[in-house]
């Protein structure tokens, strides 16, 4: 095996590891918030999107829209987001985030941050932009994967 192929090996291994930590924290966070992982992902986009209708977020993340229905009725009755009518297509409602919805949304957010805080405080600042350019060349290669 190639040096090259030692270390994407090596990086695949550690990247699996990051990703199993990552689900295993969302996994307690959505606990400790009392909404199952699917809410908070459902969550998670309504507030980056700042609203949405069910059927983008059924497209979003792959759900059916029965499940949208039932994730949103879920987040609606803990007070995390709002169904409002849609203003120009009566047929359709807007989900929106409410303030304890964007709450939940910033703790994550922060959360991570921390994480990649302590994980990444032996990186010069050089090494660290270098790290960030290709967690955007590996997130722009999953995007194209994910349309192919």
């Amino acid at each position: 095996m190639s040096k090259r192929n030692e270390v994407l090996a090596r990086m695949n291994r550690s990247l699996f590891a990051v990703v199993r930590d990552f689900e295993r924290f969302r996994d307690v966070f959505a606990r400790q918030q009392n909404v199952s992982v699917t809410e908070l992902r459902a969550l998670s986009r309504i507030v980056e999107e700042r609203q949405l209708t069910p059927k983008q977020l059924s497209a979003s993340l792959d759900l059916t829209t029965g499940a949208v229905t039932a994730v949103t009725d879920r987040l609606v009755a803990a007070g995390l987001i709002t169904r409002e009518p849609h203003p120009s297509d009566r047929r359709s409602l807007l989900l929106t985030p409410t303030d304890a919805g964007k709450k939940v949304m910033k703790d994550v957010i922060d959360s991570y941050e921390e994480m990649l805080r302590r994980g990444t405080v032996e990186l010069d600042d050089e090494r660290l932009e270098q790290f960030e350019a290709l967690l955007e060349i590996l997130v722009a290669q999953g995007k194209a994967l994910q349309i192919a």
